[in-house]
C-alpha cells in the first residue's frame, strides 16, 4: 500500500469513524495505532500552543479561545493528512547568491530591469519558486509552477 492510500484511509477513518475500513486498506490494528498517534500528536500540539499563548498573554485563555486553538490545530493536522494523500509533490526552488539562472517561467527580476530569457547572476534571492511535480493522480513527472520566485540580479 502506498503512502497516499494509507493517509487516505486514516483521513477517512477520522472523518467517518462509524464506517469500518476493510476494503483493501490497512489492517485495523496498524491503522488504529496510527490514528491514536495522530490524535495524541494533535492533542500535544494543541496543549503546547495553548501554553505558549497563555505565557504570552500572562493569563489563562478563555474557553472560546482554547476551543479556537483546538479547531485550528485539528484542521491543520487534517490538512497535513490531505496533503499526504496526494501523489503530487510540492517543492520550493531557491537559487543561491552568485548562481546563474535564466529568468522566465520560474523566476523574475524584482526590479523588472531584466526580462524573461535574460541570463543573470543572482545577487539576492527574495522569494522562492514553488512547483508541483505530478498531477496528484497518474502523472508523477510533469512540473507546474505554482508561484513564481523573484530575485535581484546582475547581468552576466
Amino acid at each position: 500500500m502506498r503512502r497516499s492510500e494509507y493517509f487516505s484511509a486514516m483521513l477517512g477513518a477520522l472523518e467517518r469513524p462509524d464506517k469500518v475500513w476493510t476494503q483493501e486498506g490497512p489492517s485495523s490494528e496498524p491503522l488504529s495505532r496510527s490514528l491514536r498517534a495522530f490524535e495524541k500528536n494533535t492533542d500535544v500540539t494543541k496543549e503546547m500552543l495553548v501554553e505558549k499563548l497563555q505565557r504570552c498573554t500572562g493569563q489563562p485563555l478563555a474557553t472560546p479561545m482554547s476551543a479556537l486553538v483546538a479547531t485550528i490545530v485539528l484542521e491543520a493536522s487534517r490538512l497535513a493528512l490531505r496533503m499526504g494523500t496526494q501523489k503530487a509533490h510540492v517543492m520550493l526552488q531557491m537559487p543561491a547568491h552568485r548562481d546563474y539562472i535564466t529568468l522566465g517561467e520560474h523566476f523574475e527580476h524584482e526590479g523588472g530591469t531584466f526580462g524573461p530569457g535574460s541570463f543573470v547572476q543572482v545577487d539576492l534571492a527574495l522569494k522562492p519558486c514553488m512547483v508541483r511535480i505530478g498531477d496528484g493522480r497518474d502523472d508523477l513527472t510533469s512540473i507546474k509552477v505554482i508561484c513564481k520566485g523573484s530575485v535581484v540580479a546582475f547581468p552576466s
